[in-house]
């Protein structure tokens, strides 16, 4: 199953131990490793469940210069054929990874990488060259992906109770998502039942750079055109 989490202090520097806080918080997610990546303002943790490349598919995955920094939770179904793509681009890889995989088309197709995969996936991307994070969910949603912003840090996790652990983060219940969840079984559009916590929608890419933030679709239902609604 796996799990990541993350942030970004745009006031200071990251703490490791609120890392390991907000990793241990859905260890149950990954039993298998646990593992993180901290630089200046950013901070990205990892709770692996060991599926593919059992050795060498640690995570985060980042390149030389530890400027791109990759974790994710998911299954990417179509990484070998990718992965012999960037092989045949030069790229020389030091494991048989999806996460690997992920980093180099990162760095090969930009942030447009996402529309070449096949998969169920969660995925944070820290890019150093720009200081962005990008965040993205897969087309229908099966991977969840909670965040939390304010003036001064942007904190993200595959569970809400992994945000609680930030510090910076209060449980305090949403009202009105709690009634759409009683009426519809669950909650509408992007909310959740705590307030000022949301998720990325499925199929959406989101850029955080310092108090920025966009949301941008990246995928929609392939329904015909020239039909009636």
């Amino acid at each position: 199953m796996c799990g990541i989490v993350g942030y970004v202090n745009y006031n200071g520097k990251a703490d490791v131990k609120i890392l390991h806080r907000m990793v241990y918080a859905i260890g149950h997610r990954g039993p298998d490793a646990m593992s993180g990546f901290v630089n200046k303002q950013v901070a990205l943790g990892t709770a692996r469940l060991s599926i593919v490349d059992l050795e060498g598919g640690i995570q985060p995955a980042a390149n030389d210069n530890r400027d791109v920094c990759v974790i994710f939770n998911g299954e990417i179904y179509n990484y070998r054929d990718e992965r012999a793509h960037l092989v045949q681009k030069g790229y020389v890889f030091s494991s048989n990874s999806e996460v690997e995989t992920l980093m180099y088309l990162y760095i090969e197709f930009g942030s447009k990488f996402v529309n070449r995969l096949n998969g169920q996936f969660a995925i944070a991307i820290w890019d150093g060259r720009d200081e962005t994070l990008h965040l993205y969910r897969d087309r229908l949603g099966i991977r969840p992906l909670f965040w939390y912003r304010s003036n001064n840090e942007f904190i993200f996790a595959s569970e809400i109770k992994s945000l609680f652990q930030h510090g910076s983060v209060s449980p305090r219940l949403n009202p009105k998502s709690i009634s759409q969840t009683f009426r519809f079984w669950t909650n509408i559009g992007d909310t959740t039942a705590f307030e000022d916590i949301q998720q990325v929608p499925p199929g959406h890419h989101a850029i955080v750079k310092r108090s920025l933030m966009k949301i941008d679709r990246y995928w929609n239902w392939p329904f015909p055109c020239d039909q009636k609604p």
